[in-house]
């Protein structure tokens, strides 16, 4: 007994599926198949099979160069050149001096006084009367860096003689150490801005030194940012051309002529010349220009201008917008690695110095364990000395012959060196272990920022004829030597009274000024933009292209699809309805129906 519900409508369901299949491929305005469809012989059938296959095979690579374009995420630059307020550059000065010339003099005078009393074995107390640094340096740094001078024993086997005298006695007595052991407690006598910067004027309005923030840089000490903000109001401006400039007139004193090369009283850390240190034996102004809210670096960003000159520098402005990741790889200016809401904006500049201050301050094999006084400082390294930072000595390791044979004493006195030793081979090494750690910091250009292009000129200021002008506007009417401390005033310029001197005097005095102008040449603003060069809408609408060039789908034959998966499911849900009409016996017409389908004429 043959049950015939379940397969009947199966069968019936397959046709109908297939009906609905057939007349879509012979009605569908896809190219091809419904001559496929309609083919009356086998060879037409091959024929327009084969033309359908070399057409879909082609699409297929088309549509694999359209993602592979994609998803390499090509970027185009635009440029354009626009007229509109621009972001007046901070501007930073520092004193190629670094210290204070008349601490400098002072200091030279206890070190001449300590000297003489110990060639006449005198014993020799410092006075009462002098500064917290000046007691600092005597009773503390001097002490430190000469121990590490006396009874050099420790030296075997570490360094050779000849970086002994280039490289190990040169960095003992440099500026960068004395600034990585200077006690924070301790008021640093680096020039003021009070006595560095004699007049300001920003977009014809005057300023003065007030206007200027201080920050400390190794190599200069004190340096002194101006923002255009500060006094206008607000950072942009549309103001070009040099009356609109910011003009400032700084005094850069000299040393007197005691302190004289070759000497035979020396300053460890107030290195007044030395052929091997490029900053030292300099006068004049170190002066960088650079973005709003960044961090300067005059080491490795400035320039130097000269007393009695004028040096103008005309500005242009570039703003450079850049795509991140997938296109690009910019840096958010919050999102840097080493970034610090609270002090600087992004640059890669600093991110660099602070990535390889970060490898200096590990303690595992690749790195020291220290930090390098040059580089910046953020959270994460809070709490590491610096490399340069002297050694507590015990006295009896210092000079004798306890230090010289002692194995514990000359450890720790080696230890200074094998900081320095270690911080210069990471710092000159190209080694592929310290480029992969460096690379690890992501320090890519910053997604959005301002570059600048300067143009330099000089001229001597101020002119002969124009000296005595310029004698009675910053001391006569503005009474300049007054910023100065008693001592300073005739140290400086000859007299507690600027007034009592001589013409010839005056001259030499105006001498020593230099006058800084940065301005604005030109307000058009050059704007580099990177912008997605194959966006998802393109891609569509070249596949879409690609489709109706080879297979001739468009929207109307998608349309076509859709109404065919419709037509399918509606197929497949009115049979779950109709399921099960009846059960019994097989009709002689289902019988022979399912013959058919069986491939055989009996039940």
């Amino acid at each position: 007994m043959v049950y015939c519900s379940s397969s009947i409508i199966k069968l019936n369901m397959a046709k109908r599926i297939h009906d609905v299949v057939q007349r879509f491929a012979s009605g569908t305005t896809i190219h091809g198949v419904p001559k496929l469809i309609r083919a009356q012989t086998i060879p037409g059938k091959i024929f327009w099979s084969l033309i359908c296959l070399a057409a879909l095979g082609v699409f297929i690579f088309e549509l694999a160069l359209l993602l592979q374009k994609f998803f390499g995420y090509p970027k185009s630059v635009d440029v354009k050149v626009v007229q509109e307020p621009v972001a007046f550059p901070s501007v930073t000065v520092c004193s190629v001096h670094a210290m204070d010339p008349f601490v400098i003099h002072k200091i030279y005078k206890l070190r001449q006084e300590q000297m003489e009393h110990r060639m006449r074995r005198k014993p020799w107390v410092i006075s009462k009367n002098v500064s917290d640094f000046e007691k600092w340096y005597f009773d503390t740094f001097l002490k430190k860096s000469m121990s590490y001078v006396l009874e050099p024993s420790y030296l075997e086997g570490l360094i050779d003689r000849h970086d002994l005298k280039t490289e190990f006695f040169p960095s003992l007595s440099s500026r960068l150490t004395l600034a990585a052991n200077l006690n924070k407690s301790i008021t640093f006598p680096g020039v003021e801005p009070a006595e560095l910067i004699a007049f300001c004027r920003y977009a014809r309005q005057e300023c003065s030194f007030e206007h200027f923030k201080t920050v400390f840089d190794p190599y200069y000490f004190n340096c002194f940012t101006f923002n255009a903000s500060v006094i206008a109001g607000s950072l942009k401006t549309l103001a070009e051309g040099i009356e609109n400039a910011l003009s400032i007139v700084m005094y850069i004193p000299k040393l007197h002529n005691e302190i004289k090369i070759g000497t035979k009283v020396k300053l460890p850390g107030i290195v007044e010349h030395d052929i091997r240190d490029p900053l030292a034996g300099s006068g004049g102004v170190r002066v960088v220009i650079h973005p709003p809210d960044t961090q300067p670096h005059p080491a490795t960003e400035g320039f130097d201008i000269m007393p009695g000159y004028s040096v103008s520098i005309g500005v242009k402005t570039t703003e450079n917008t850049r795509l991140g990741r997938p296109y690009g790889n910019c840096t958010e200016t919050t999102k840097g690695v080493f970034s610090d809401k609270a002090s600087y904006r992004y640059t890669m500049t600093s991110c660099r110095k602070k990535c390889l201050q970060n490898l200096l301050s590990r303690e595992v094999k690749d790195g020291c364990g220290c930090l390098d006084v040059v580089l910046p400082t953020f959270p994460e390294v809070n709490g590491v000395d610096f490399c340069a930072k002297f050694d507590d000595i015990p006295r009896k390791c210092i000079f004798g012959p306890f230090a010289r044979r002692n194995e514990s004493c000359k450890e720790l006195k080696a230890r200074w060196l094998k900081r320095m030793i270690c911080m210069r081979d990471i710092e000159t090494s190209g080694s592929h272990e310290h480029i992969a750690i460096t690379e690890n910091c992501n320090c890519h250009p910053p997604c959005k920022d301002l570059s600048y292009e300067f143009f330099y000129s000089n001229s001597l200021w101020p002119g002969q004829q124009h000296k005595q002008d310029v004698y009675r506007d910053l001391f006569i009417s503005r009474r300049f030597e007054r910023r100065f401390q008693e001592g300073q005033r005739t140290y400086y310029f000859g007299a507690e009274n600027a007034q009592a001197l001589n013409v010839t005097e005056q001259e030499k005095t105006v001498d020593r000024f230099a006058r800084l102008n940065v301005y604005l040449y030109d307000t058009n603003v050059v704007k580099i933009t990177e912008t997605k060069d194959y966006t998802g809408i393109q891609l569509i609408s070249d596949v879409g292209g690609q489709l109706g060039l080879w297979l001739g789908i468009s929207i109307i034959t998608l349309t076509e699809v859709f109404e065919l998966i419709a037509d399918i499911v509606h197929l497949c849900l009115k049979r779950k309805r109709k399921q099960s009409i009846r059960e019994g016996n097989c009709t002689p017409a289902e019988i022979t129906a399912l013959n058919r389908r069986n491939g055989s004429t009996t039940v």
